[in-house]
């Protein structure tokens, strides 16, 4: 991988040139993920493009696309499935580089909670098994 400029060095045409490419590269490994479950490249990769597409954004916010893919979470599911409407709703975590992240992290998690910061919160952690989650419902 040729190294990239940093995004404040990117002039206005690179930087609408780039989103360009990002969003193609982004939409294929979409695709390759979640619809033919053939994943191209490895989830580093794909939050780093996701990351210097967001920072592009963040720079030239008047350049975003229709089509940006921070606006888009994964691809249309693969046929053969159908839409469940959840009793308790399924929440997307994000992702966490750096201790920064997990703190803020955990204090979204007690405003949502309605928790005070003294209040012990428990976490229970586990591999991650990607592009999978599951609600089960026991009747």
């Amino acid at each position: 991988m040729a190294k990239q400029k940093p995004v404040g060095e990117l002039s206005e045409a690179a930087a609408k040139r780039e989103l360009a490419d990002l969003a193609k590269q982004l939409a294929e490994a979409n695709e390759a993920y979640h619809v033919r479950d053939d994943p191209k490249i490895d989830d580093a990769e794909y939050d780093r493009l996701k990351a210097r597409n967001a920072e592009i954004e963040a720079q030239f916010p008047h350049l975003k696309r229709d089509d940006s893919p921070s606006e888009k979470v994964g691809a249309a599911p693969a046929e053969g499935f159908e839409k469940v409407r959840h009793a308790v709703g399924m929440l997307s975590l994000a992702n966490a580089f750096a201790e920064e992240d997990v703190v803020k992290f955990v204090e979204g998690i007690r405003r949502y909670l309605g928790m005070d910061e003294e209040e012990p919160l428990k976490f229970t952690a586990e591999p991650k098994i990607d592009g999978l989650s599951v609600s089960l419902r026991y009747e």
